[in-house]
């Protein structure tokens, strides 16, 4: 992206203009616009984390139905 594309995408993710202090390869400027700061890469380890959590959180949540319904008591 060039300075002019930053820039539009700066205004139309938070509804005004960049500040002049803004330096569009900083993080905070990723944070701005809520992007992964690191490019793809970045985004697809975010999305992968997620992804394993989630399998992780949804068994969790399925041993505790098995061990609250009584169906297997030792």
């Amino acid at each position: 992206m060039n300075l002019r594309q930053k820039k539009k995408l700066f205004k139309k993710r938070v509804g005004k203009n960049p500040p002049g202090w803004m330096f569009y390869s900083s993080r905070r400027f990723h944070n701005f616009i809520r992007k992964p700061w690191g490019g793809l890469a970045e985004l697809k380890r975010q999305e992968t984390t997620r992804a394993v959590e989630d399998f992780n959180r949804n068994i969790q949540d399925r041993n505790t139905q098995i061990r609250r319904s009584r169906r297997y008591i030792r």
